[in-house]
Formats: structure tokens, C-alpha cells, sequence
């Protein structure tokens, strides 16, 4: 519950203004002057409250980021998937015309040479029909987010060495004062918890589909005796040990830069947990309405496509 006794709004009021700029000076002026309960500490509600603020202005931008991420598996996925028979088919008559000599081990490694580029090239044409190219996808949400939370994180750092902010005058919780580290560790704990949450939300939020390929991908690097982490597995360690650096810099930080710090974290945890929610649940849509169309249609497989997988069963190709 918040504690300890900070400044009366009249008297924060007549404090001497030193150089600290015009968004200082209206920072804390709105934060004296702003109608909040007499119980609730001033600068540090304020925080709150502008942090929850900022993330809602800026996401939309996650939100457009989401979308595309959406457009990604809906679209180009499936229709790799559905190209990717008939790609290895036309591989593999080109193996076969150049009368290609070598076991199993030559044409599996010749073959995959040959059909990674030509599924990339269609991978690339797709993300441009769909608009969904990943580069812009992962980089923009990610640039926006940096260009508002080191400003605000300087910001509210320099305004806690200001002497006459009466940031020293509030406590917060187990702040003692927003001005000085939280000696007793609860809001950096807190925050590294809550960025390890956000790393595993990843899988709490997979769909039976994306376990079960993670599962045969698996399958396959032990099957072929591979012992290197995929590039998946390595950044969700990397995020996990960031969770743990944060809790370190947290707590040489001044309590108004870790109370928005945590407040931040918080935000985009409950983002992530919806933005997961909407894919996971248009991705489910979409699935079901295929499988209705496939039950429905009496059309049966083609017989090219019979062939090649029969072709790459035979060379240990077909996945």
C-alpha cells in the first residue's frame, strides 16, 4: 500500500523553478495539480498514468505490426506449403533430365541447394502481394518503442537529481523515495518477472499446429543428428537473460524511472497476452474454414503430386 508522506500540491507549488525545461516544469505542475485522492502520491501516479498513456498512443504502430505477423501465417504459409510438392517435383524432374549421379546422401543435399532459393523467391513475392515482409514487421514496432522509452526513461532520470522536483519527499510502495535505487529490490524483482513472462507468453499462446511442427522440427535435427539450437530457441534464451540484466539495472535506477519501468512492462505483457489471443483465434478461423472446404470437396489429390512425394520418400526428400 503506499506509504510515507510527501509534499501538499500548494507547497510542491511554491518550490524554486530551477533550469529544467518547459516539459519538466509542466510535468510537475500537472502532477500537484491533477484531482487525485489525498492518499495517492502525486508524481508517482502521474507516472503511471503518462506511461499508460504513451503505450496507448503507440499502439497502433504494434497493432499494424500484429496485423501483418497475422497476413504472414494466414496467407504466405499456407500457400508455401501448398507450392512446395509441386516445387520439389520441378527440382527434381531437373535433377533428373541432367541425369544427376550420387546416393542418397549427394541428391538430399543437391536437392536442398536447389529448391531453398526457388521457395524463397516465392516467399518474397508473396510477402509483397500480402504486404507482409518481415523485416518491416519486426523492426518498426521495436524502433518505435526505443524512440519513446530511452527519451522518457532520460527524462525521468535527470528530473530525480533535480533537487527541487520533491521527488525526494515521495515514497511509493517499497520506494522510499522516487529519487533514490529501491533498496529492497521488490520493483526490479518485479520487473524481471514480468519480462520473463512476456518472453514465455510465446508458448503459452501456441496453437496445436505450431507445437506440433516445433515437435517434428525437433524430431528431425535428432533424427539427423544435428546439435545446434534453433535461431527460435537461441533468442528466447538471449530474452531470458535480459529478464535477469534488468533486475541488475533496475536496481541501480532511480524509483521514478523503475516505476515506469515496471508500469511499461506490465502494459506490454497484458499487449502481448491480447495481440496472441487476436492471432491465435483468426488463425483458428481460418484453419477450420479450410478443413470445411476440403470435407466438402470431392476433387482428389493430383497425380503429380503423388509422384513426388513418392520420389522423395525414396530419396529420404519428403518432410
Amino acid at each position: 500500500m503506499f506509504r510515507a508522506y510527501h509534499l501538499s500540491r500548494a507547497h510542491a507549488r511554491r518550490l524554486p523553478s530551477q533550469r529544467r525545461g518547459f516539459i519538466a516544469d509542466a510535468f510537475l505542475e500537472l502532477a500537484t495539480a491533477l484531482p487525485y485522492p489525498a492518499s495517492w502520491p502525486p508524481y508517482s501516479t502521474t507516472i503511471i498514468i503518462g506511461t499508460v498513456l504513451i503505450r496507448i498512443g503507440i499502439l497502433p504502430v504494434a497493432i499494424w505490426g500484429n496485423n501483418r505477423m497475422i497476413r504472414y501465417q494466414k496467407y504466405v504459409e499456407p500457400a508455401l506449403r501448398e507450392m512446395r510438392p509441386q516445387v520439389s517435383h520441378q527440382v527434381l524432374s531437373a535433377m533428373r533430365k541432367e541425369k544427376f549421379q550420387g546416393d542418397k546422401e549427394a541428391w538430399k543435399k543437391a536437392f536442398s541447394e536447389r529448391i531453398k532459393p526457388v521457395l524463397k523467391s516465392h516467399q518474397r513475392e508473396l510477402c509483397i502481394e500480402h504486404k507482409c515482409q518481415q523485416l518491416p514487421t519486426t523492426i518498426l514496432p521495436a524502433v518505435v518503442q526505443l524512440a519513446v522509452f530511452l527519451p522518457s526513461s532520460w527524462f525521468l532520470a535527470h528530473l530525480a537529481t533535480d533537487p527541487f522536483s520533491s521527488f525526494d519527499s515521495e515514497s511509493f510502495m517499497s520506494l522510499t523515495r522516487l529519487s533514490s535505487e529501491d533498496e529492497s529490490l521488490g520493483f526490479p524483482i518485479a520487473l524481471g518477472l514480468v519480462t520473463m513472462a512476456n518472453v514465455e507468453s510465446s508458448t503459452w499462446f501456441m496453437t496445436a499446429d505450431e507445437r506440433e511442427a516445433l515437435r517434428v522440427q525437433e524430431a528431425k535435427r535428432q533424427e539427423k543428428g544435428e546439435f545446434t539450437l534453433p535461431v527460435g530457441k537461441v533468442i528466447k534464451f538471449a530474452l531470458r537473460g535480459v529478464s535477469v540484466v534488468r533486475i541488475i539495472i533496475a536496481s541501480q535506477v532511480s524509483g521514478a524511472v523503475v516505476i515506469y519501468w515496471v508500469t511499461s512492462a506490465v502494459f506490454g505483457l497484458f499487449q502481448t497476452w491480447w495481440m496472441e489471443y487476436r492471432r491465435r483465434t483468426q488463425l483458428n478461423t481460418v484453419r477450420q474454414q479450410r478443413a470445411s472446404s476440403i470435407l466438402k470437396s470431392d476433387t482428389p489429390s493430383p497425380k503429380i503430386l503423388k509422384q513426388t512425394q513418392k520420389w522423395c520418400a525414396h530419396f529420404w526428400l519428403h518432410e
